[in-house]
């Protein structure tokens, strides 16, 4: 029974060079020392994800990315021949048959179990289970659960493990957004006002699912803030130091849920301050699945990746929740977040000549921002009046000084065709995409086929008809504010607005006048932009005492 001891001990080990001294053992007893190698495992070249098993030499497609994969020859390393030691002394003892047919039937058995636990399928994902601790030690206890009410009187900093009932589907298939409800709930039990900050998960998969019991990376969080006990904290900061919790976090992963209470309010950060509050969140997912996400950003742009980061944020801006997917090598541009109320994308700015959005993937664009500026536009059939946005701002105020640049965005509405956009081209835009002051003339002219627009330091036409940039160039002079009619747009996040002064011009035999300070006059040629001469008027007035300012550095 000796020679049987030792040969099982030799494969359990997977080496026997593992065990001093059992390499000679084995010869001396007519066994032959085994030595185990891993079977090669072949992954998918792109994805690195598992590829189903082939013979060496098979192109193999990946169930995930689709890629395709030729599996590698592998093989088993040549194994070393050890040397048989000489017997000390006397004859070799020959083995008993029998015991060498007893061996070699334990041998095949135990090779054919080896085979079938490596080549049978793996089990399904389970919860999973605490190691068991070694002989000897203490066995490692579970952390103690305690109920989500148990959150309102805690004290306790750092993580608190949860019970987890009422959570919709398992762990080995969460889902974060059907789960808006169940989270809210457990944040109610900590603050009857919790309200929604965020939600972040990885791991998700095309399904809208993720794996929360059997996978170590994948992880799913949720966050809440209480504006009650900010109030508290705040007044309370001013004589004690134990001001209450006012954020709670809650942590999916590995099978549990683990919460944390800290102080941190994120009301204090430049986006929600700057542009306000969005509306109420969602509290659950049914409406709009993360399968419908999902597919709405793929439409947009999204590669085809085996699992996706997916947030679920308020965004001030536009006053609603959306979603945001991306993989770990998206390098794609930028994708609009799909709202959670309606499973679509903001519609992006309509452009002259583009087609537009698709209202299966897009909402039709907002309009109801721009303000109409007072005394710009075009009388006739249809009447159209220009109308602006300050889109962005950067600017520092001290006092009643300020200083900075305004983005502007500009339409045209009027008429059945409905608003267009002012459109750009490679020499610019006029109005600028830029304006460096906080009073800034305009101008503008109509005839019944064009509009023409100069402000700081350019002009520019476009047809009536369609919004088409017609021609764009640059234009040497100031106009003069005082001949226009003042319209104050509202720059978000300031205590002050931005004045626009819209001077009247006159389009006439073939040449647009736009009137300067001093007294002179613009003209140019309203086919092609090119400067027009003088009126004779003008001619005999000579030219004007205030030199005309130079246009503004690009």
């Amino acid at each position: 029974m000796e020679k049987l001891a030792l040969l099982v001990s030799g494969m359990r080990r997977a080496t026997n060079n593992d065990l001093p001294g059992v390499p000679a053992r084995l010869a001396e007893r007519g066994a032959v020392p085994l030595v185990f190698a891993s079977m090669p495992s072949q992954n998918c070249s792109r994805c690195n994800a598992p590829l189903p098993m082939a013979a060496p030499g098979t192109v193999v497609t990946c169930p995930y990315c689709q890629a395709e994969t030729r599996i590698d020859g592998g093989g088993l390393p040549s194994l070393p021949r050890l040397p048989v030691p000489v017997a000390a002394s006397g004859p070799r003892p020959r083995p008993n048959p029998v015991l060498r047919l007893v061996l070699g039937l334990v041998l095949l058995g135990v090779i054919g179990g080896v085979v079938w636990s490596v080549s049978r399928p793996s089990p399904p994902p389970s919860t999973p289970q605490a190691p068991e601790a070694p002989p000897g030690a203490a066995a490692v206890e579970a952390p103690k659960t305690v109920p989500p009410t148990a959150l309102a009187t805690s004290t306790e900093e750092g993580w608190i493990a949860l019970e987890a009932p009422g959570i919709v589907g398992t762990f080995a298939a969460f889902d974060p957004g059907a789960n808006l409800a169940w989270a809210t709930a457990v944040a109610r039990a900590w603050s009857n006002d919790a309200v929604l900050d965020s939600v972040y998960a990885s791991g998700v998969r095309l399904d809208g699912t993720l794996d929360l019991a059997t996978s170590d990376t994948n992880d799913a969080n949720y966050a809440f803030h209480s504006p009650a006990r900010e109030e508290a904290a705040a007044s309370l900061a001013q004589v004690s130091e134990d001001a209450p919790f006012t954020n709670l976090r809650l942590w999916l992963h590995e099978g549990r849920v683990d919460a944390m209470l800290d102080r941190y309010s994120p009301h204090g950060d430049l986006e929600k301050e700057l542009f306000g509050p969005a509306g109420p969140p969602p509290d659950k997912g049914e409406g709009c699945p993360l399968t419908r996400i999902l597919e709405v950003q793929s439409a947009l742009g999204l590669p085809r990746r085996p699992a996706y980061r997916v947030a679920l944020r308020a965004d001030p801006r536009v006053g609603r929740w959306g979603w945001d997917v991306s993989a770990d090598d998206d390098n794609g541009p930028n994708r609009p977040p799909v709202m959670a109320q309606t499973c679509k994308a903001p519609a992006p700015l309509p452009q002259p000549g583009q087609p537009p959005a698709d209202p299966a993937m897009f909402e039709p664009y907002d309009w109801s921002s721009y303000q109409a500026l007072a005394g710009c536009g075009c009388e006739g059939e249809p009447a159209q009046e220009l109308a602006g946005l300050v889109s962005s701002a950067s600017y520092m105020q001290q006092g009643s000084a300020v200083q900075g640049s305004f983005e502007l965005s500009w339409i045209l509405r009027g008429g059945e065709g409905g608003p267009y956009v002012l459109g750009a081209s490679e020499e610019g835009t006029a109005p600028p995409g830029e304006v460096g002051s906080l009073e800034t003339p305009l101008a503008t002219a109509c005839d019944g086929e064009r509009i023409v627009v100069a402000a700081d330091g350019r002009a520019a036409t476009w047809s009536r008809a369609d919004g088409r940039l017609l021609w764009s160039v640059a234009a040497e002079g100031t106009l003069d504010p005082a001949a226009g009619q003042v319209t104050e747009l509202a720059v978000r996040r300031a205590s002050f607005k931005l004045k626009m002064a819209c001077v009247r011009g006159a389009i006439a035999d073939g040449v647009v006048t736009l009137p300067l300070t001093g007294g002179g006059a613009l003209r140019l040629n309203v086919a092609d932009g090119a400067p027009a001469p003088a009126s004779p008027a003008e001619s005999d007035a000579g030219p004007s005492d205030a030199a005309p300012s130079p246009p503004p550095a690009p």
